[in-house]
């Protein structure tokens, strides 16, 4: 199995609001500060389904994807592609943002206000994400951007990574075009150095139970995505060379 937990308390499913957390972590923002945005860590960050260039956050800055129901960009060697039943480009109310450095509030208001979804009961009934290009070995932070804008829809689906259920029953549960929803999970590609992600509820890889949709509106929708390599702290680096000297000193005396 490609995925890990972000942290190990997240071993255990964690039911919120939102519904249950397994693998990650949930969180709401009001503005740029509130997400993981480091122009040193940071290998890939989109604006899905959106046509405006120049969308600079806290250093990071954003390629767009195009306004059709499927997109490509890379930087790099890294490329993210996904596809949905439907794109919009400018949905409903433009939110709302504070803080970050100048001028990225409106960065991210625009970014925010582009989307791709998919109809739960259509053909096309989930939004399918693709991280290629990734080094297998290595831990990469992503972060998965929703909001409502202003909508008052009770919106559910599942997120599945790599085969595996990651949330169960995700709900953005925001009325308010000022705050927006964000998933956040630290994952190894593997050696295809590719990270598999789908939104929605059928088919859903990983979903032990089954679990019948909830709310009125389940209808899977993305705007962003974010991807920083994870960086060992220096500690952690020494920690680890000291448990495997260890290990290896002990399998000299066996």
């Amino acid at each position: 199995m490609k995925f890990i937990k972000t942290i190990l308390a997240a071993a255990a499913v964690t039911i919120a609001a939102e519904g249950a957390v397994i693998t990650g972590s949930v969180s709401t923002f009001s503005g740029p500060d509130d997400l993981l945005l480091d122009p040193s860590t940071n290998v890939i960050a989109v604006d899905i389904g959106g046509d405006t260039s120049g969308n600079i956050v806290n250093g990071v800055s954003f390629l767009n994807d195009g306004t059709g129901i499927t997109g490509s960009v890379s930087n790099g060697a890294v490329a993210v592609s996904s596809a949905a039943g439907f794109s919009i480009n400018g949905w409903t109310t433009a939110p709302s943002y504070v803080g970050g450095t100048p001028g990225s509030s409106a960065a991210l208001s625009n970014i925010m206000h582009d989307i791709r979804w998919s109809l739960a009961t259509s053909a096309t009934p989930n939004i399918s994400l693709d991280i290629t290009g990734l080094t297998p070995g290595s831990i990469y932070n992503v972060q998965l951007l929703f909001s409502e804008n202003g909508s008052v829809s009770d919106r559910h689906w599942d997120i599945g990574v790599d085969g595996a259920l990651v949330v169960d029953d995700y709900n953005t549960n925001g009325t308010s075009a000022s705050i927006g929803s964000a998933y956040s999970g630290d994952f190894d590609p593997g050696a295809d150095g590719a990270l598999n992600i789908v939104m929605g509820f059928e088919p859903l890889p990983g979903d032990p139970n089954n679990t019948a949709a909830a709310g009125a509106d389940n209808n899977p929708i993305l705007h962003a995505v974010i991807v920083h390599e994870v960086i060992p702290e220096p500690g952690s680096l020494a920690l680890l060379g000291l448990g495997l000297s260890t290990f290896f000193l002990r399998r000299k005396r066996i």
